[in-house]
């Protein structure tokens, strides 16, 4: 069984914190809170398969930050 990156909650409690109550992150809102262009976050982050609640899952998101980061 694979187990989380060390990062994982501590990013995931970020996005909790920046986004309370919601699963779901709009393209914009996750650019601003990384400080990256809107395209970028387009080329580096998949959205959910939700049709009805089209963004980015925090779930998501916050793995693909904890595999980016690097130990010191």
């Amino acid at each position: 069984m694979p187990r989380e990156k060390p990062s994982y909650r501590d990013t995931l409690d970020r996005l909790d914190a920046a986004f309370p109550g919601r699963e779901i992150i709009q393209k914009k809102e996750l650019s601003k809170f990384l400080g990256l262009d809107v395209r970028t976050v387009k080329k580096y982050f998949s959205t959910c398969e939700s049709k009805l609640h089209p963004g980015y899952c925090k779930t998501k998101v916050a793995r693909i930050l904890a595999d980016r980061r690097r130990e010191k």
